[in-house]
């Protein structure tokens, strides 16, 4: 159903029902299939490494196919956390966590439930590699305008030579070091 917006510009509905101004750049997917296709990456085109298997050809596998990965990598970590291989589980844990991301974040639609689906699965591995890291990980839901945003940190060893004092300048401190870093994302689904 197309109608005229107050600024003579054609309003399209979305697949959510939502009535939203179609702008120029929504006619240039085809651009956006071609750099998936070619680099193999969702966004930041200028890295080398692919992020997508190369069966993806256009923006629109993306979800699919990444899911499917997803719940692949979520099957091991599940079978190594029972079979008692803790770093194994979390390390796979986190790979999921990053392919259930890079998943949801290819669908535009906030609210979109394919979007809010990839979202929690994303959590749920998330929670697995809290279950079996072997430090501790500490989720924190702060609420922010209306929304309860969550902060995901862990306290981590310093790794390094002897312990400097802390008079001395930033850059000769050792450096901190995490295999899984701290995470911000708010509990609607995005």
């Amino acid at each position: 159903m197309s109608g005229d917006s107050d600024h003579g510009l054609p309003v399209e509905p979305d697949r959510t029902g939502d009535l939203r101004l179609e702008r120029r750049r929504d006619q240039q997917q085809w651009l956006l299939d071609w750099m998936v296709k070619t680099t193999g990456r969702t966004h930041n085109f200028a890295y080398d490494h692919r992020e997508i298997p190369p069966e993806v050809k256009s923006y629109r596998q993306i979800p699919r196919v990444m899911e499917k990965i997803g719940r692949h990598q979520e099957a091991i970590a599940r079978g190594a956390e029972a079979a008692g291989h803790r770093q194994s589980a979390c390390e796979l844990y986190y790979k999921a966590c990053e392919t259930y991301r890079i998943a949801q974040h290819s669908i535009f639609v906030d609210d979109h439930p394919d979007k809010m689906y990839l979202h929690g699965k994303l959590l749920e591995c998330f929670e697995g590699c809290t279950r079996t890291a072997d430090y501790p990980i500490e989720r924190v839901e702060i609420e922010w305008e209306g929304v309860e945003i969550q902060r995901t940190s862990t306290r981590c060893r310093t790794l390094g030579a002897r312990r400097r004092s802390s008079s001395s300048p930033a850059w000769t401190r050792p450096r901190r070091r995490c295999p899984i870093r701290a995470t911000t994302s708010s509990s609607n689904g995005g």
